[in-house]
């Protein structure tokens, strides 16, 4: 249906995620341990003897305090990406965030700090509430670079797949739609329905469905006559069409792949013509 892959691809939604979760772990070891080291060296040219694993450990729980906040900074970080939504919003929303997740990451590094020495030495548990506020800008600018790789591994893949379009058939029409800030191109004849959604449309099809930003009524004019609306905010290609079921009080369209419509009032007229 689509001259340019779907973002999201079906065969990929399973891997990603996985992908995703080696990444943060792998990364947030490596820096743990990088800062392990920092920690050790630090403390023995100052003087103080601390002990490389217990330097280590510590770089290590610092790190992986981000792993049980990556999933709401990734929602956030997808939600207020500065491709689908203003950068003043987008700045924002992640300056706050920022410093939200910073303050939640470095207090519970310092509570299980706490919680390990109450236990190793045998003292009661003491929450550092200065801890947090030493280490806060370091953890902010870890929010904003976890925000980056994002958002530029999201742009490259889009730039990829974008690069990669369906064969067309031969002379087929290709409809051209807006679809964040690239072109997606359309075969009409490969599309079953259309649907609005507030200033955007839903274009299904093969299995897929895409979100656009056009109006019901350019849509049907580049589509053409194969298309028929059938209700305010449907509109249907003739040949997806596999039968109407009409009724005293309504009336539906039922498609070739089982989706089913209603028609509305207005258009039954034209919704008549679509009998297979």
């Amino acid at each position: 249906m689509i001259a340019a892959e779907a973002v999201h691809p079906a065969d990929a939604r399973g891997e990603a995620p996985r992908l995703l979760w080696r990444a943060v772990l792998a990364v947030t070891t490596a820096v743990g341990l990088l800062s392990g080291l920092r920690i050790y060296f630090t403390y023995n040219v100052l003087g103080a003897r601390v002990s490389m694993g217990d330097s280590l450990a510590s770089g290590l729980l610092d790190w992986w305090c981000w792993i049980p906040l990556v999933p709401p900074a990734l929602y956030l970080v997808r939600t207020f990406d500065p491709s689908r939504v203003r950068r003043l919003t987008t700045v924002g929303v992640h300056a706050i965030a920022a410093v939200a997740a910073a303050l939640l990451q470095l207090s519970l590094f310092s509570a299980l700090s706490g919680v390990i020495r109450a236990i190793r030495f045998d003292h009661g548990f003491r929450f550092d509430v200065t801890a947090p506020l030493l280490q806060l800008a370091p953890s902010i600018a870890a929010y904003w670079i976890f925000a980056v790789a994002v958002w530029w591994h999201a742009s490259r893949r889009q730039l990829a797949e974008a690069r990669r379009p369906e064969p067309a058939a031969p002379n087929a029409p290709v409809v051209a739609f807006r679809e964040g800030r690239r072109e997606l191109l359309v075969r009409p004849d490969e599309l079953d329905w259309v649907a609005a959604a507030g200033n955007y449309l839903e274009l299904h099809g093969c299995g897929r469905s895409h979100l656009v930003r056009d109006t019901l009524k350019s849509a049907h004019r580049k589509l053409g006559p194969e298309f028929v609306r059938i209700h305010r905010s449907t509109l249907v290609r003739r040949d997806a069409v596999a039968s109407v079921l009409n009724a005293s009080s309504a009336a539906d369209v039922v498609l070739t792949d089982g989706t089913r419509l209603s028609i509305g009032r207005k258009f039954r007229d034209a919704a008549s013509e679509l009998r297979p």
